[in-house]
């Protein structure tokens, strides 16, 4: 058995084998510690996540869709093809991540995303699709960062 614990030790679930290809859809898992983890293929959607730590991770083609990650710790992680759309990312730290394409070039999707207030200091982006309800603070300027507009019906 494996167990997911929060930043302060307590056990928030238990699993048995990898994370790799599990579902975690509409569960609560604030302030959850995902640190050095493998979690390819798996799917957080509608999922509470606030707080929770993905520092030093590989996210492979992981499902965020509509999750909260407020204030999320994604420093030094690896993400490429990883669906965001529609997160609530606010405050949410990105230190040296790399937010890459994956092996067929599947983009790491931020559309609709609110990153307001979210820190990419250091964080290596390649083509991360966005839109123009995608937030970001004021002073940001997402092209400048390696993010790029999605086109019409993509």
């Amino acid at each position: 058995m494996s167990e997911i614990l929060s930043k302060s030790g307590m056990k928030l679930f238990t699993f048995d084998g990898s994370l790799v290809g599990q579902t975690f859809d509409g569960k609560d898992l604030s302030e959850a510690d995902f640190s050095q983890r493998d979690l390819e293929g798996v799917s957080f959607d509608e999922a509470m996540l606030s707080n929770a730590t993905f520092s030093r991770s590989s996210l492979y083609w992981v499902s965020f869709f509509y999750a909260n990650l407020s204030k999320c710790c994604f420093s030094e992680a690896t993400l490429a093809g990883v669906d965001f759309k529609h997160a609530m990312m606010r405050e949410s730290i990105f230190l040296d991540a790399k937010i890459i394409r994956d092996k067929v070039s599947l983009p790491t999707d931020f559309r609709g995303a609110d990153l307001t207030n979210a820190c990419f200091e250091g964080a290596v982006v390649d083509g991360a699709l966005i839109d123009s309800s995608t937030k970001f603070a004021e002073d940001v300027v997402p092209l400048n960062l390696g993010f790029c507009f999605a086109e019409e019906g993509d």
